[in-house]
C-alpha cells in the first residue's frame, strides 16, 4: 500500500482529502457485508459463519483504515 510506505493511513489520507473516515469504514464494511450474503445465498456459508466473517473482518477493516493493521486483502 502505497500511502501505508509513506506512514500515512488511510484515514490520514481521508482527512487531508476532506472526507471523514468513519463513511470509508462504513463503506468497506458495506462492501464486505454484500460479499458475504452472496455466499450466504450461494450456499457456500451459513449466515452464522457469515456473521462471524463480518464481525472479525469489521474490527479489521477499522484498524486497517486507521492504520493500525498492515494491510490485507478484504475479499471475502
Amino acid at each position: 500500500d502505497v500511502y501505508k510506505r509513506q506512514g500515512q493511513s488511510i484515514a490520514d489520507v481521508a482527512t487531508a482529502n476532506d472526507v471523514d473516515p468513519p463513511p470509508v469504514v462504513d463503506a468497506i464494511v458495506a462492501s464486505a457485508t454484500e460479499r458475504l450474503s452472496q455466499k450466504v445465498v450461494d450456499g457456500r456459508l451459513t449466515q452464522e459463519e457469515a456473521d462471524e466473517r463480518l464481525a472479525e473482518k469489521s474490527e479489521r477493516i477499522s484498524d486497517r483504515v486507521a492504520g493500525t493493521q498492515e494491510v490485507e486483502d478484504e475479499a471475502a
